[in-house]
């Protein structure tokens, strides 16, 4: 095994435990904290959610598969014919239905920054729904031909014989490697950009205009209105922060995938291994975006993070006064235990044995040892060649 094998194997056994755990917490966290009264009057808060939710699913479908793969040899994919179809086919929607979900969100946004008074009447929670319904279906009718293409299939090579979610027809497998990378790009990554950088530009251009506008006003602003600036200044840099971040973090691997068919063939085992590195590393690059969302969040939206301390300090507040409570409690009963000794009469006291059922070995705990191809957006083919 090459370096670039070696240094793929451990990126791919070791980088994925850590990305589930931590976006685990963060996206659970993020739509706990969205959810809360004080942020979740604001409608772009169901597409945040919606995200997280899409993002729980990225990762436990395509980089927990990954992981899976690379340390135990074992491909999901390869188990039955269902979820060879059904696992490709969900790794796909789920990925592109997070990026689409960010076009959304920020189409709403860039209404409610330029036109205040009539999003606001429009931009409701159901509309959002109703937004929402119709991207996920298309986005499972355009990734529909997984469902037929891909199957279980049993090879025989000689004296060896592998099982491989792998192409029904050698036709599927030209439109899959050749065609189907450009319409993937284009809905993953291509309109995705371009809508978000138009958002961005709009967004960002007004935001500045207002915040000009505000400084030559003389006029004593009215609390309240600074207050829903305010608000709003937060919510567009927090989405403006989490746009560009999926855009670096997509644009690879999209890229990749088209070249990916033309490195390969002919390529000689040198080549063959850093491409398998460069595979693993704009994986974990594209499964960074679903997974440190809650992180720009607390870096960028300045109500996000004040809520999260809020959070942090009711709950660790509660904890500290219990404490104070239990040990109030205890300092009592401890100067009734002493003003019961200091009155017992004389002859009573040669009756004590300084035995007592509350002696400390009745709360004594004794505790015992316990015993104790990065593949998301093509075939399972590339697992097997690759990691």
């Amino acid at each position: 095994m090459t370096d670039g094998y070696t240094a793929a194997s451990y990126l791919a056994k070791g980088v994925p435990p850590f990305m589930i755990v931590f976006g685990t917490f963060g996206n659970i966290l993020s739509i706990f904290i969205l959810t809360r009264k004080n942020i979740r009057q604001s409608t772009c808060t169901v597409y945040l959610v919606v995200l997280a939710c899409s993002d729980l699913v990225v990762l436990y479908t395509g980089l927990l598969r990954t992981w899976i793969s690379a340390t135990f040899q074992n491909d999901i994919r390869t188990h039955t014919s269902g979820l060879c179809k059904v696992h490709t086919w969900l790794v796909y929607v789920s990925l592109d239905f997070s990026a689409w979900i960010l076009v959304a969100v920020t189409a709403e946004r860039v209404a409610l920054v330029w036109f205040p008074h009539k999003a606001k009447a429009k931009c409701t929670k159901k509309s959002a729904a109703f937004v929402i319904t119709p991207i996920f279906v298309c986005l499972m009718l355009i990734n529909s031909h997984i469902l037929y293409g891909m199957d279980r299939v049993v090879k025989v090579d000689g004296n060896s014989t592998s099982i491989l979610c792998d192409f029904v027809t050698e036709n599927y497998r030209y439109f899959f490697d050749e065609l189907w990378p450009w319409v993937d790009l284009t809905i993953f990554c291509g309109l995705p950009f371009c809508f978000l950088v138009a958002g961005n530009v709009l967004i960002i251009t007004k935001v500045f205009a207002s915040q000009r506008a505000a400084r030559r006003q003389v006029v004593p602003h009215d609390p309240n209105s600074r207050a829903q600036r305010s608000q709003m200044s937060s919510m567009s840099i927090m989405l403006i922060c989490l746009n560009c971040v999926f855009m670096l973090c997509t644009t690879p691997v999209s890229i990749y995938l088209i070249g990916y068919i033309h490195w390969y063939r002919g390529a000689s085992e040198s080549i063959k291994a850093t491409l398998s590195l460069f595979w693993t590393l704009v994986n974990v690059l594209m499964y960074a975006n679903n997974t440190f969302n809650f992180l720009l969040y607390c870096m960028s939206g300045s109500r996000f993070r004040a809520e999260v301390k809020l959070v942090f300090s009711n709950v660790f507040g509660l904890h500290n006064r219990s404490n104070r409570k239990q040990n109030t409690i205890q300092r009592k009963i401890g100067d009734v235990d002493r003003a019961r000794t200091t009155t017992v009469p004389l002859e009573e006291q040669g009756r004590n044995t300084g035995r007592s059922k509350d002696n400390n070995n009745f709360l004594s705990v004794v505790s015992q040892p316990k015993n104790t191809d990065c593949d998301s957006r093509t075939h399972s083919q590339i697992i097997s060649t690759n990691v």
